[in-house]
């Protein structure tokens, strides 16, 4: 499968299937990461993930490639004056990576339809509001609603979390789907970093392969000390 780049030319996008490294092809300090009792499963995202990371930062012009370890949240350790996001699911990985100073953020995530399996989970995910956007569909495409939603909310999460410094749930923020413009227009229902008040926008893409959904939110850059223009 191909994936196009969902985000502007001053971001770098990489795509890396499972099956193409192993172990062998991490660096030193992202090899230290992984447990000695870690699952197949798990092995297999982190050494895709990091490999996609890693054809991105080649694409963005970094020479030689940094490393990209997980910090103590997990969270990867981008080099300096670099924001990326990485998302895989059971066949892909994805990467996105930019200079700081063209993009103060990026989120970027990939669901597949059948890992939502129960409709009832939209109470943890969604809103009163957007629970009744779900529900409006008859299956199957509730359940890609519920999917799409999920992953949008992962992508504001993955790209205001550097910034952010902490874990917020989904009902930091409350969306809209744009049927026209095929995004969501997400607005902060609390405030989560300086220059991201409540009522700050957001507006995340949303692009369709199959039964994968991919959705994708670049930030703009900050400006003065810590605060992003809203848009």
């Amino acid at each position: 499968m191909i994936f196009a780049s969902p985000f502007p030319p001053t971001v770098a996008f990489a795509h890396c299937g499972w099956d193409e490294h192993t172990v062998g092809d991490l660096a030193p300090d992202e090899a230290a990461a992984l447990s000695a009792r870690a699952v197949p499963k798990r092995v297999r995202e982190f050494v895709a993930g990091r490999m996609a990371a890693r054809r991105a930062m080649t694409a963005l012009g970094l020479a030689p490639v940094p490393p990209v370890p997980p910090g103590a949240d997990r969270a990867p350790c981008w080099p300096a004056d670099v924001v990326g996001a990485i998302t895989h699911t059971r066949e892909h990985a994805l990467a996105a990576v930019a200079h700081a100073g063209d993009c103060g953020g990026l989120g970027l995530d990939l669901e597949h339809v059948a890992g939502v399996r129960r409709l009832d989970i939209a109470r943890a995910v969604a809103d009163a509001t957007e629970q009744a956007w779900i529900s409006a569909a008859p299956e199957p495409e509730a359940r890609r609603r519920l999917v799409a939603l999920f992953s949008a909310k992962e992508s504001v999460f993955k790209a205001l979390y550097p910034q952010v410094q902490r874990f917020f749930g989904f009902d930091a923020v409350t969306s809209r789907f744009d049927e026209a413009g095929g995004a969501f227009d997400l607005t902060l229902r609390e405030p989560l970093a300086p220059g991201w008040p409540a009522g700050a926008s957001l507006r995340v893409g949303v692009t369709w392969y199959g039964d994968f959904v991919l959705t994708s939110l670049c930030l703009p850059p900050l400006r003065g000390a810590n605060a992003p223009r809203l848009w």
